[in-house]
């Protein structure tokens, strides 16, 4: 009221009697009203007693809701209202004021009761006039009438004419940032989503041309629905200005502003007084983001370098991104903050989503690599199952295949089938005293190709047992004209076949191999053995070599076998697949007769590589292997005859040693030609022959799993496991993700470990089995694990967050940091 002086009812009031007068004036025109108008019956409302409390500040804060919201309904409460707390609020028309909710820096907010639109508002009242404080009044009416967003309270009116000024706005019922924060109410999910949704707001105001500059947890109220709203634009001010706005909104050049803010939310430029664009809200909302994350005031945060240290100790999901964020946002320079709230937003939709952000390490592939699988994970969890199960059950069975998993079958070896006799130390030592070989002319101890003589002697010996065939375990290569003819004659004493060995071949896969020996001989076969060191309870060895293009070289136990199985024919060996197949041809076939043999043997193959080259072997060899039971106890010359007690037996003894048995002889002595079993124990390269041709004749060999039987196997028990991992309730588990990734890392490379060691080892059906499950369930669980555990986390940062339209994966450039 500025009007001057002014007759009511015949009552005069003055301009100089100023609101005094006024009120005189309004209680003696009640009096008056009073006297001349006859009385009515009033009515009484039933809430009379609760508004009387209220005015009191007697209710509890649910009952003080219901209270208030009555008012807006009842014009007689609201009458009793004003009436019982005229001392304690101002009187504004149209309104009734009901609470005190804030004091700020320019005036006092209440919260009031529009009387005919019969709603709550917030009235904000300056106190204290200045000029100063007067124009940035104004200026926050004149900058918030133009904001029309649902995250910033709206403006009703204003009356800025005269005193008391005051404008109205939206009434938001909930409670300031601050004290929520300090409750330590809501998940991280939450509260990053306030920060965004204020960020979007400001966004809105930028885009207007308002910039807040007071961007503070004070400034944010948290309604019922936790939607945050910024209700204070007390300092803010319009893009371009240059200076504090006058009373009419527009720049005052000759008045300084001097700093204006909050300490810890301003941005430097802000606290030094200089000019403030929109990346001063983006500091603030920087200082915002780390309060509403660490749950501490920014003013306690002492610079950003131990800032992911903080994170990390708070548990914070992918500290590495929060941390890229709050410094881009914190950034000292302006020019090196994110351009627009906008892209902040943006930033964090990528960090909740868990696809990389903008202010991330975009030089390293890992985060990125990173960034994309919780991405993926978190939005496609069905294909990344499927896809796990595949990637297991295809890891599994080439493990079991390559390796080559699969059964010994057949009986376990007697040891019946198969004689061996060792030139022990024993048998050098009788050779150098002469106790044998003395009778032999050019017999030499020391000259190991005089032997020979030697070996024939034994051959003629052996002659008297017929045995089925006789292997000799020697390399014979060179031609030696004084020795060979004795080797020769025993050959020919025998009726049984004659085997030696061969260890080099020319280009063409010829032997190297004395030629009066090789005619004489039945058949030859290759010295290439393994160390089966890595077995316990079986043997892998070399069983043909194929050179270019050249028919397979059976070795030495394989052409023994042959010779074992058909003494009238030779072994041709054929690679099929993953299995050798055994034909035999016959040697002198008659006219009317096949010449070949309609039996086969087959042997399935443990695996087949190719040599780069040895002292045995040229480069592009393919070299086979399969695998036969082990007869343990028999090893270090333990079931080896002595070459001197063949010698010097009896008939009858040989027959009962080697009647109708495949012999095997060897060097057994000098530590030659020796290799370290599993069990610790040594084995000579004439015991593996002979055992292998053991195993053979007694058909117990390893058969491999097909890739059928591998592939059914592996992928019921991935199934299963996968199942497993769907059907846990992980909403109870709350695993750290880093110990999380390191046992499950570590479990899914023991289930590759275990396939690999069970593939190689283990040879019984059942037990077989059981290690595919074992190895299945541990692989394929704990990757499942992982993936669900990693999307679970990612949930509960952000349960119902989608991929919005703007946020696209890949990086905006911006300036570096």
């Amino acid at each position: 009221y500025n009007r001057a002086d002014t007759s009511f009812f015949g009552y005069t009031v003055r301009e100089s009697d100023g609101w005094a007068g006024l009120a005189q004036f309004g209680k003696s025109l009640g009096r008056s009203s009073e006297a001349r108008m006859p009385r009515r019956s009033q009515h009484v409302c039933p809430k009379r007693e609760a508004v009387e409390a209220l005015s009191r500040s007697a209710l509890a804060d649910d009952q003080r809701l219901s209270v208030q919201r009555h008012l807006e309904d009842c014009e007689s409460c609201r009458t009793l209202f004003r009436r019982e707390t005229a001392d304690n609020f101002p009187r504004i028309r149209q309104y009734t004021v009901i609470e005190r909710v804030d004091e700020g820096g320019f005036g006092i907010v209440y919260k009031a009761i529009h009387h005919t639109k019969q709603r709550s508002e917030a009235l904000k009242m300056l106190y204290g006039r200045t000029d100063a404080r007067a124009a940035y009044f104004e200026n926050e009416v004149h900058l918030v009438g133009k904001l029309r967003h649902p995250n910033i309270a709206t403006l009703y009116d204003a009356h800025l004419s005269s005193p008391p000024l005051y404008y109205c706005m939206e009434f938001v019922e909930g409670r300031r940032l601050d004290r929520c924060l300090s409750s330590g109410e809501g998940t991280l999910a939450d509260r990053i989503n306030v920060v965004k949704i204020v960020a979007s707001a400001i966004d809105y105001a930028h885009k207007q041309g308002v910039v807040h500059r007071d961007i503070k947890p004070q400034n944010i109220i948290i309604d019922d629905e936790g939607q945050p709203h910024i209700v204070d634009f007390g300092i803010a001010r319009k893009l371009g200005l240059t200076a504090q706005p006058d009373a009419g909104g527009e720049a005052s050049p000759d008045s300084p502003e001097g700093v204006v803010g909050t300490l810890g939310y301003m941005a430097p430029e802000q606290a030094q007084g200089r000019k403030v664009d929109e990346r001063g809200d983006i500091y603030s909302l920087g200082a915002l983001l780390y309060h509403c994350v660490t749950g501490q005031p920014p003013r306690k945060l002492a610079g950003t370098d131990g800032l992911e240290k903080t994170l990390r100790e708070l548990h914070i999901a992918r500290p590495q991104d929060l941390t890229g964020i709050i410094k881009r946002c914190l950034a000292i320079d302006p020019d090196h903050r994110y351009r627009s709230a906008a892209d902040l937003v943006a930033d964090l939709d990528n960090y909740l989503i868990g696809r990389p952000t903008r202010a991330g390490v975009r030089d390293s592939a890992l985060y990125r690599a990173r960034r994309i699988a919780a991405y993926v994970i978190r939005a496609h969890p069905t294909p990344v199952g499927g896809a796990i199960v595949a990637l297991t059950m295809a890891l599994l069975m080439m493990t079991f295949w390559g390796i080559g998993a699969g059964a010994l079958i057949g009986p376990q070896p007697s040891g019946n089938e198969v004689a061996l006799i060792g030139f022990l130390d024993s048998t050098y030592e009788a050779l150098r005293h002469g106790v044998i070989g003395k009778d032999i002319a050019r017999l030499e101890f020391t000259n190991r190709k005089s032997w020979r003589l030697l070996h024939g002697r034994l051959m003629q010996r052996l002659a008297v047992a017929e045995p089925r065939v006789v292997v000799w375990d020697y390399y014979l290569p060179d031609p030696q004209p004084q020795y060979d003819p004795a080797f020769v004659a025993g050959v020919r004493s025998l009726n049984s076949p004659v085997v030696v060995g061969v260890k080099s071949f020319d280009k063409n896969a010829r032997p190297t191999l004395s030629a009066e020996i090789g005619d004489a001989i039945h058949a030859y076969g290759a010295l290439h053995t393994d160390n089966p060191g890595a077995f316990r309870d079986e043997i892998d060895i070399a069983v043909c070599i194929q050179r270019g293009f050249e028919p397979p070289i059976p070795s030495l136990c394989l052409a023994a076998y042959g010779a074992y199985r058909f003494p009238d024919c030779d072994v041709v060996p054929a690679r099929e697949g993953r299995s050798l197949q055994l034909r035999y041809r016959k040697r002198q076939p008659t006219p009317t007769d096949a010449r070949w043999r309609e039996e086969t043997d087959t042997i399935a193959l443990s695996k087949t590589h190719v040599s780069r080259g040895g002292p045995w072997t040229q480069p592009g060899d393919r070299i086979s292997h399969a695998r036969f039971r082990l007869r343990t106890g028999v090893s270090g010359g333990r079931g080896a005859i002595p070459y001197e007690d063949v010698l010097g037996a009896d008939d009858d003894q040989l027959r009962a040693w080697f009647a109708g048995r495949a012999v095997v002889i060897g060097d057994m002595f000098a530590r030659s030609d020796r290799h370290k079993l599993a069990t610790g124990e040594w084995i000579y390269g004439c015991e593996i022959q002979a055992q292998v041709l053991e195993a053979m004749i007694a058909g117990s060999r390893q058969v491999p799993f097909t890739r059928a039987q591998i592939a059914s196997r592996t992928a019921a028990w991935c199934l299963l496991a996968a199942l497993l991992i769907v059907l846990t309730p992980l909403k109870r588990l709350r695993p750290a993700m880093r110990q999380t990734v390191i046992l499950t890392m570590g479990m899914s490379f023991g289930g590759l470990a275990l396939a690999a060691y069970s593939a190689a080892r283990i040879r019984s059906w059942p037990e077989i089995e059981m290690w595919i499950a074992a190895s299945a369930l541990l692989t394929t669980g704990s990757l499942m694990f992982l993936a669900a555990a990693s999307r679970q986390r990612q949930l509960r940062l952000s349960p119902d967050l989608t991929a919005p339209p703007h946020v696209t994966g890949d990086s905006t450039t911006l300036p570096a940091s």
